[in-house]
C-alpha cells in the first residue's frame, strides 16, 4: 500500500519541482499609452537645407558666434509671462548667454520695434508675439527668417505640425495655444455657457470682458479667425457688442485675474495663459464652445538687424530642441509640438475639442484687413 501511494505521488512531486525550476519568462513592458494631440498629424516638409556634414560646421560658428555676443534681448508676451524665467535660466545654464525679457502687449511690442527701427537703433533681437501681431512684424518688413541654418528644422516631420509660418519663413512657432471661453465656476452654473452664442444670453450683459479687438492682439485674431472660418460673422459680433463687454487693451494674465477675482463672471475669447492659475487653484474654467475653439501658434520672430542674431538663432533652434520644449511644455502644462515627447498637461487642465479653427496665414492677414477696413471700430465703436 504505501509503495502505490509512493508511486502516485512521486510524478507529482517531480512534476512540482521542474515547474518550480524553470526560468519564469521576463514580461514585455508595454509601451506607456500616449495623448493624441488636440490637433490632428499632418504631413510636413523636410526642409532643403545644406547636408548635415557642412551645416554642423556653419552650426558651431554660430554658437561660437553667440557667445561672443553674450547677451539675447527679448520682447515677449502670454509664453514669457508664464514661463519665461524657466526658459531663460535652462538657456542661460547651457549656453552661457544672459537673456533680457520685457514683457510687452502684442501692440506695444510692435510699435516699440518700429521707433527702434525707425531711429536706427534696435534694441530687440526676438520677439514672441501672438499671431496678429506677428503678422504685422513680418508686413512691416520688421523680421527675417533664421530657418536655413536652424538645425532642428533640418527635418520638420519630427512636429506634429510645421512650425515655419509666413509668406517667406519668418515666423517659428514653438508651441500651439487653443482660445475659448473661461469663466468663474463661482458665478456662473456648469453647463451654463457651452456656445459662443450663450454669451448673449441678455444676463452676461455688462458682465463680460474681452480683449479690446481694435488693435493687433488676442481680441483682434479671435475676431479675424472666426470671421474668416465662417463659425462666426459680423452680425454675431455686432450683437456681443450690444452686451457692453469691458474691451481690455493690458494684458491677459490681467483680465483672468479680474475673472479669478469675480469682478467678472466670464472673458470672451482667451485661454492662453490661465494654465497656472487653474493649477493654484483659482475658480477658472476654459469651456471650448461646441461651435470650436482657435488655435493659433506660440510664436517667435527674429527681428532685422537685431544687435545680436546669433545669440537669436541659436535660442530659437533649443526652443524647438527636445530640451526646450521640455522646460516650456512642463512649464505651461502642455502638449508639446514635437512627436517624440510625452504630454505635458495636467490631468485638470485636459480639454475636449469639438473642432479647432487654426489661424492660417490668411486668417492673419485677415485681421490686418479688418483693422484698416474700420469694420471693427464701426461695431465696437472708436478707441
Amino acid at each position: 500500500m504505501k509503495n502505490k501511494r509512493f508511486h502516485l505521488i512521486w510524478p507529482v512531486v517531480l512534476l512540482v519541482l521542474l515547474v518550480s525550476c524553470t526560468p519564469k519568462a521576463t514580461p514585455v513592458p508595454t509601451p506607456a499609452a500616449t495623448t493624441a494631440p488636440p490637433f490632428a498629424p499632418v504631413s510636413v516638409p523636410t526642409s532643403n537645407i545644406s547636408p548635415l556634414t557642412s551645416q554642423n560646421a556653419a552650426w558651431a560658428k554660430v554658437i561660437e558666434a553667440a557667445k561672443k555676443e553674450g547677451r539675447l534681448v527679448i520682447y515677449g508676451d502670454t509664453v514669457f509671462a508664464n514661463a519665461g524665467r524657466e526658459m531663460t535660466a535652462a538657456f542661460n545654464a547651457q549656453y552661457g548667454i544672459p537673456v533680457d525679457v520685457l514683457v510687452l502687449a502684442g501692440r506695444q511690442t510692435l510699435e516699440k520695434i518700429k521707433v527702434e527701427q525707425a531711429i536706427r537703433q534696435p534694441v530687440v533681437d526676438v520677439a514672441q508675439t501672438g499671431v496678429t501681431t506677428g503678422t504685422e512684424i513680418v508686413l512691416s518688413g520688421l523680421a527675417e527668417s533664421p530657418v536655413s541654418v536652424l538645425p532642428e528644422l533640418r527635418d520638420r516631420s519630427v512636429f506634429y505640425l510645421d512650425p515655419v509660418y509666413g509668406p517667406q519663413e519668418q515666423i517659428i512657432g514653438i508651441g500651439v495655444t487653443c482660445l475659448g471661453i473661461l469663466i468663474n465656476t463661482n458665478l456662473v452654473k456648469p453647463g451654463e455657457i457651452k456656445s459662443w452664442y450663450d454669451v448673449l444670453d441678455p444676463k452676461w450683459k455688462g458682465k463680460m470682458i474681452m480683449a479690446d479687438p481694435r488693435g493687433t492682439g488676442t481680441g483682434l485674431n479671435i475676431f479675424s479667425t472666426l470671421t474668416y472660418h465662417k463659425v462666426l460673422d459680423y452680425d454675431y459680433f455686432r450683437k456681443l457688442a450690444e452686451q457692453k463687454p469691458a474691451l481690455w487693451g493690458g494684458s491677459s494674465r490681467e483680465m483672468e485675474l479680474m475673472v479669478g477675482r469675480g469682478e467678472y463672471p466670464v472673458l470672451f475669447g482667451i485661454g492662453s495663459s490661465v494654465e497656472p492659475l487653474i493649477m493654484e487653484g483659482a475658480p477658472l474654467k476654459l469651456v471650448d464652445p461646441v461651435e470650436g475653439s482657435t488655435a493659433q501658434f506660440e510664436q517667435l520672430t527674429m527681428i532685422k538687424g537685431a544687435p545680436h542674431p546669433n545669440a537669436a538663432k541659436l535660442f530659437i533652434n533649443w526652443l524647438l530642441s527636445k530640451e526646450g520644449q521640455t522646460v516650456y511644455n512642463k512649464t505651461v502644462s502642455r502638449l508639446p509640438l514635437r512627436k517624440d515627447l510625452p504630454d505635458y498637461t495636467a490631468e485638470k487642465l485636459k480639454r475636449t475639442y469639438s473642432k479647432l479653427w487654426n489661424r492660417t496665414w490668411e486668417a492673419a492677414e485677415q485681421s490686418n484687413k479688418d483693422l484698416k477696413s474700420g469694420i471693427v471700430e464701426q461695431i465696437f465703436g472708436k478707441k
